[in-house]
């Protein structure tokens, strides 16, 4: 797997891939950053602020996810028309060298965010930014999982559409509709686990938490294997193009 992991870092490098998961996170955390300034989001204290800007990037998550999901498989369509990815040895170790390499790049990516923007910024204490990194990160995979699998079957046109609509389904998710509803939504799991800890405390996060953990691993576990094993038996007629 490492080696598959290798040589899809070495397919980035001078892409722009590499680029977006660098200048996504300034480009956020600057914005955001010159709105606080500028506009009335000044007026809010320390906890408002990061928790706008958690939700802010919680709700672009799935539609970034798509875009470089789609790039990727773009990429290698265009590249033999995926024979890189059907023809090698082992399909278990390239699916899952691409997919880590995938879930890691965006991890980096948000973690940029957050550091960019604590920098540029008054900000929590570091444990708390850390937990919010591991919220935002572990909440990613299992979208990372279906847009990938999109993107292979049907393309990136799809993979975007179904971003654009989670997108919008996770802002929903942030209000009074999505109260008790999240939880069974993997495009709201990330924004809603980071900005949800930032407010609640004590009991209230560890029931929100506890009823998070009873969907969200399951569910991931089976995204991944479903779309583990479609990939190791799929043919060539059965990706887009």
């Amino acid at each position: 797997m490492m080696n598959s992991f290798k040589a899809s870092l070495y397919s980035w490098k001078g892409t722009a891939l590499a680029w977006v998961h660098l200048l996504l996170p300034l480009g956020a955390s600057l914005l955001f950053s010159l709105a606080w300034r500028g506009t009335s989001l000044r007026n809010l204290d320390l906890v408002k602020l990061w928790q706008l800007y958690l939700m802010a990037l919680g709700g672009a998550l799935p539609t970034v996810i798509a875009a470089v999901t789609g790039a990727v498989a773009a990429q290698e369509e265009g590249a033999g028309h995926y024979q890189n990815l059907l023809t090698l040895p082992s399909r278990s170790r390239t699916y899952l060298g691409k997919l880590l390499l995938l879930w890691l790049g965006g991890s980096l990516s948000l973690g940029l965010a957050l550091l960019l923007f604590a920098l540029m910024n008054p900000a929590p204490r570091g444990t708390a930014l850390l937990t919010e990194f591991l919220l935002l990160s572990a909440g990613t995979l299992a979208p990372y999982a279906i847009h990938f699998w999109l993107s292979l079957k049907w393309g990136g046109g799809a993979s975007l559409g179904l971003g654009l609509l989670a997108s919008l389904l996770c802002l929903i998710s942030y209000t009074a509709l999505g109260d008790g509803l999240w939880y069974y939504f993997p495009g709201s799991w990330a924004g809603r686990l980071a900005a949800t800890h930032l407010v609640a405390r004590g009991e209230l996060w560890a029931l929100e938490l506890s009823r998070w953990l009873r969907v969200g691993p399951p569910v991931t576990g089976v995204l991944l294997l479903a779309s583990f094993l479609w990939f190791c038996r799929c043919e060539e007629a059965s990706l887009r193009g």
